[in-house]
């Protein structure tokens, strides 16, 4: 009887207990607000998705959008008064990079992909007076350069940076009218171009007028009826995307006169020509530009420079040239060339 009174007992106890808790239990849920959530562990992962983000600046000169992160798109606005503007572009070790510029009358002025590797000047041109927006995309990776980053930068500084690297030959044209882009050494090439028309009725090229040049300024070691002088002219850096280069000059053959492509500084390709070829030319030919040409497929994918060398101050050798490109095709005038020489 007491040991099934005590059994008794510890169940209604136990009852009692159980009871409670889930009376509490709901009472505590009832009292959580609405909205409560409990917050997972969250980590953190890199996404394939390309995202954009957006960038203002009030006006488009220093105006840059600058990128580490792959697969990313950075849209920019800015203003301009209108006028010349330089437009910088780097690929950094991205496998391209894709940029656009668009003004506010829907004219796209610039949509370009660049795959080339390192900072270059892309373009300088004039842009009217409006509100530009300016699109970048980075892909992934898979780029030649080092920098770990794409950037497209717009200003005024024309004057390119140190290590810029071209997508043509800079200033091949010398349509500034200056020797921007290039370095000059010793007294031969003047201190800027000559100016073709100017030079016609100024005495400043031998034997009359010089004709053929498809351009307006040109650089020469005769310099407006002085004697000519020895000197150098270097171009920029330039990354080698086609099989030639093609250009315009006047040269008599001389050892001490020729175009030379190098590669780090060094000498890869020698270039001589002679346009006194009375053979191919005749005997008035000697003062007309003819047009000619470097094969530089075995350098395709290199970073190189142009140098015109003119180590004589004799009288009557002198050289003239302009309209420097690269080129898909070659184009240069029978019997101009005298020696090509292709150097290890």
């Amino acid at each position: 009887m007491h040991k099934g009174f005590l059994v008794w007992v510890i169940m209604i106890i136990v009852i009692a207990i159980l009871g409670y808790l889930i009376t509490g239990y709901n009472f505590i849920l009832h009292q959580l607000p609405a909205s409560t959530t409990i917050s997972p562990i969250t980590t953190t992962v890199t996404s394939t998705v390309s995202t954009t983000t957006v960038i203002y600046s009030a006006s488009c000169n220093n105006f840059s959008i600058l990128s580490a992160m792959f697969n990313k798109t950075y849209t920019g606005t800015c203003t301009w008064g209108g006028g010349a503007l330089g437009v910088w572009l780097a690929n950094g070790n991205s496998s391209y990079t894709n940029f656009t510029i668009i003004g506010a009358n829907n004219v796209t002025y610039l949509n370009q992909s660049v795959n080339y590797g390192c900072i270059a000047l892309f373009s300088n041109f004039s842009m009217p007076a409006q509100t530009y927006r300016i699109t970048m995309h980075r892909s992934f990776a898979g780029g030649s350069c080092n920098n770990g980053y794409s950037i497209i930068n717009l200003n005024t500084t024309l004057v390119p940076p140190k290590n810029a690297v071209y997508k043509n030959i800079y200033n091949g044209k010398f349509s500034s009218g200056t020797y921007i882009g290039w370095n000059l050494t010793g007294k031969g090439f003047g201190n800027k171009p000559i100016n073709a028309s100017y030079a016609d009725t100024h005495n400043c090229t031998a034997g009359g007028q010089w004709a053929g040049y498809n351009g307006t300024y040109f650089a020469s070691t005769y310099n407006c009826g002085s004697s000519n002088a020895a000197g150098n002219l270097t171009s920029s850096p330039f990354y080698a995307s086609e099989h030639f280069i093609d250009f315009q000059t006047i040269s008599p053959e001389n050892n001490l006169i020729y175009v030379e492509i190098l590669e780090n500084g060094i000498p890869r390709i020698i270039a001589h020509y002679n346009t006194f070829n009375e053979s191919a030319f005749g005997a008035n030919g000697s003062y007309t530009f003819r047009n000619v040409t470097i094969p530089i497929g075995t350098l395709i994918g290199k970073n190189l420079t142009l140098r015109v060398v003119a180590d004589t101050s004799t009288s009557g050798e002198f050289v003239a040239v302009g309209n420097f490109r690269l080129s898909g095709l070659p184009l240069q005038s029978n019997g101009v060339a005298a020696n090509i020489s292709i150097l290890n």
